[in-house]
Parts: C-alpha cells; structure tokens; sequence
C-alpha cells in the first residue's frame, strides 16, 4: 500500500505539470494568433495608406507664357494634362504627375511647370531644380523687388524663367502700364547673356 500511495503521489504532480504545460501551449498558440492578426492589419493599413499617397490631389502652375502639354506615357493610352497660360494652377492625381514626370521629366526640370508640393518635390528628386525656380507670384510681380533682390533671382533662374520674365515685362512695355525702366535694365543685364528687354519689347510690338 505504502509503494501503491508514492507511485499515486509521483503520477498526481505530472499530470498536474501536463496539464499546465498543455494551458501554456494554448495560450501561446492564442498570443500568436493575435500577434499574426495585429500584423495583417497593421500591413493593410500601410497598403492603405500608401494608395491613398499616391491618389491624393496636388496642384501644378505653369510657369512659362506658351501652352503646356502633359502626358503620363508616350502611348495612346496617355491621360493629357494642358496648361494653357502663366499662372494657370490646375489640379492632378499624384500618381499622374509621377507618370507625367517620367515620361517628360525635362519639362519640370527647366522651369516650365511648378509643383505646389514640397513633398512631391523632394520625393521626386527635383530639390535642385527648385533652387533656380521662381513661384508665378515671384515672376509676375519681379518689379517690385528692389534691384539686388531682382538681380539675385533673374541671375539664379533658368533660362526658360528667364525668357518667362522678359516676355511678362515686354507685355508691360508694350501695354503703356508705368514701369521703373532701371529695374528692366537690371533685369536684362541680370540674364544669361543679357539681353536689351527695350529693344525685344519693340520687336515684339
């Protein structure tokens, strides 16, 4: 009886140990079942998210006085964007305006178009062009600058910014609106090569 009550008192606290070990797996087995639910939502979240970067609006300016074709490929299947004048702002999907950059990159490099989003900006790799980028505000109103301030900027532009100014100060000659014809000097000397905006002004006539 005595051997009969030690093996019984050896055989209780395994089954107990058992039992235990058999609750811990289960709640393992939940934890990680919560664990792998909690990153599937976090993922699609993210998913979320990222679609929602690349559908969300920004908007563009044109920056030069001719009319602006956009496309987002080279195929028929291209979605045309069409700036008609300087500083008209229009609308466009991010994802758009990513395609319309890689499929003519070159007109957002040289000053034709704005984008009115430093975060599109900088995703896109544009920083340095922006450093010789005028806002349309800027360009349109160039004569109330005082002269250094106006030959910091027509010096550090494009020259497809340059022309854009000297064409908005021709139309002012041209219109009889009064202007300071020093700063049109320092506008002229200021590009790169300068240029007589009189004498422009008066073949344009």
């Amino acid at each position: 009886m005595a051997r009969t009550a030690t093996t019984k008192a050896k055989t209780e606290p395994e089954n107990n140990l058992e039992k235990e070990n058999a609750e811990l797996r289960e709640q393992l087995s939940a934890m990680m079942d919560m664990i792998k639910e909690l990153q599937s939502k976090q993922n699609g979240e993210k998913t979320v998210t990222l679609q929602d970067e690349f559908r969300r609006r920004v908007t563009i300016t044109s920056i030069s006085t001719g009319g602006i074709n956009l496309r987002t490929n080279t195929t028929g299947s291209a979605k045309p964007f069409r700036l008609e004048r300087f500083g008209q702002t229009i609308p466009i999907i991010y994802e758009d305006l990513m395609d319309c950059i890689n499929t003519d990159r070159w007109i957002f490099e040289e000053g034709f178009v704005y984008i009115n989003d430093e975060q599109a900006i900088k995703e896109q790799y544009l920083e340095d062009a922006y450093k010789k980028f005028l806002t349309a505000d800027k360009i349109k109103n160039i004569l109330t600058f005082d002269d250094d301030k106006i030959a910091e900027m027509v010096a550090n532009s494009t020259p497809e910014i340059q022309e854009t100014i000297i064409k908005l100060v021709c139309d002012k000659i041209n219109k009889g609106e009064s202007i300071n014809l020093n700063k049109v000097k320092v506008i002229g000397d200021s590009c790169n090569p300068p240029v007589k905006i009189l004498e422009i002004a008066e073949r344009l006539k």
